[in-house]
């Protein structure tokens, strides 16, 4: 890592928790008490975090270097060698995301592109960015609309060809899909330029929503019916989305979800075979059969299929419904044993509003230890909540 100076941007605000999310939630250990909200005032997104990334990013307020912080941190860490890889990743991870940027670039972070590769488009910001893919919000200046932008930078759009391979697929899927209102749509995908130009959704983050929300439990059905809906329309033509968790779905303000981000996505050709076996996930949503206790990692053969997917939207159901995760821990060891060995918790009410019985069914069997216990599809899931869901709209009618 280099002594090059980062800086931890003025438009991000950090918040205590409990001085903007009820008691009531935080008395449910919905968030850490100790959490913190990381507020992007240029653009409607919150982070919850804890306290060490919190000291973490504020020693970046003024000019600093990575290897400084590293020196400050490493002595609460017994082991030096695991404190240099902790905190150097960790580092690399909040470049990506924009929340700490060189001093020699501009709060919003400069982005190589050929000057034709980007022509009738105007970057307004910059969501994420590494050295393969840069994705941003622009304005399409020839039909004066807000669009989403993902293309290959200069440097990479020649060089790797498996990573424009890796690239492409993500919008050949998405042409394979096709239009749907619950369903982030793909206006054109240039393959010359390496270029997809996507719908923009003025929406939050579902995660967001759920801890400051306060919604109730109608509210959460309307969204758990969309949410599952939406997978099965994948499913239902042989697509494995391979990275479902709740911050892949934005809602808008009437409520409707769009389900977003086919980066890690697959489809089944004959005989089952997958076009792709790369590794999405998110720690929490991480499935038994293919978790490893010794590091943050999948097993070796981890195999994209529907199995995982309706885990890791029974891990999302649950986050919705009961506003919390099933299994949770600091400990990456701790969590990962508890993901292969314990049972979830299933309260019959929340905030005085009873669960309904198919939702904790549904979610139970969806969070099955044994793969082949669970729903063979999301198409299925939605069949047997669609008919639930609208017995009770009978009896409510």
């Amino acid at each position: 890592m280099n002594n090059d100076l980062y800086l931890f941007p003025k438009h991000f605000r950090i918040k205590k928790v409990n001085k903007l999310i009820s008691d009531s939630l935080l008395k449910k250990e919905c968030v850490d008490t100790n959490a913190f909200l990381l507020i992007n005032k240029q653009f409607p997104n919150i982070y919850i975090v804890n306290s060490s990334i919190k000291c973490f990013l504020e020693n970046f307020r003024k000019p600093n270097s990575i290897e400084n912080v590293v020196k400050q941190f490493e002595k609460a860490i017994l082991q030096k060698e695991e404190s240099d890889d902790i905190i150097k990743n960790f580092f690399c991870q909040m470049i990506d995301r924009n929340f700490l940027i060189s001093v020699n670039e501009t709060v919003n972070p400069k982005v190589k592109f050929d000057k034709n590769q980007l022509k009738n488009f105007k970057i307004t910001y910059v969501l994420q960015k590494n050295q393969v893919i840069t994705t941003a919000i622009a304005l399409d200046t020839q039909l004066n609309e807000k669009v989403i932008l993902k293309f290959l930078t200069t440097d990479s759009n020649s060089k790797n060809s498996n990573k424009i391979q890796f690239f492409r697929q993500e919008f050949e899927i998405m042409e394979k899909i096709g239009s749907h209102p619950l369903i982030r749509s793909l206006k054109s995908f240039d393959k010359n330029k390496n270029l997809a130009v996507m719908e923009y959704i003025n929406g939050r983050n579902l995660k967001e929503l759920i801890l400051i929300g306060k919604l109730k439990m109608k509210h959460k059905l309307y969204l758990a019916y969309q949410v599952i809906e939406s997978l099965s329309v994948l499913h239902e033509k042989k697509i494995i989305h391979g990275d479902v968790h709740i911050g892949q779905f934005l809602v808008e303000p009437n409520l409707n979800i769009k389900l977003i981000d086919f980066g890690m996505s697959a489809m089944y050709l004959e005989n089952n075979v997958v076009t792709s076996s790369v590794r999405g996930g998110v720690c929490h949503y991480i499935e038994p059969e293919n978790i490893s206790d010794s590091a943050f990692s999948y097993t070796k053969d981890y195999i994209p299929c529907f199995y995982v997917d309706i885990y890791r939207l029974g891990i999302v159901l649950y986050f919705l419904i009961y506003e919390k995760f099933p299994f949770d821990s600091f400990s990456w060891k701790r969590l990962s044993k508890r993901i292969g060995s314990t049972e979830p918790d299933f309260e019959s009410s929340i905030r005085d509003e009873l669960v309904p019985a198919f939702v904790i069914e549904i979610i139970r069997k969806s969070l099955s230890k044994n793969p082949e216990m669970r729903f063979q599809s999301a198409t299925k899931v939605f069949a047997f909540f669609d008919k639930a869901y609208t017995e009770i709209d009978k009896e409510t009618a």
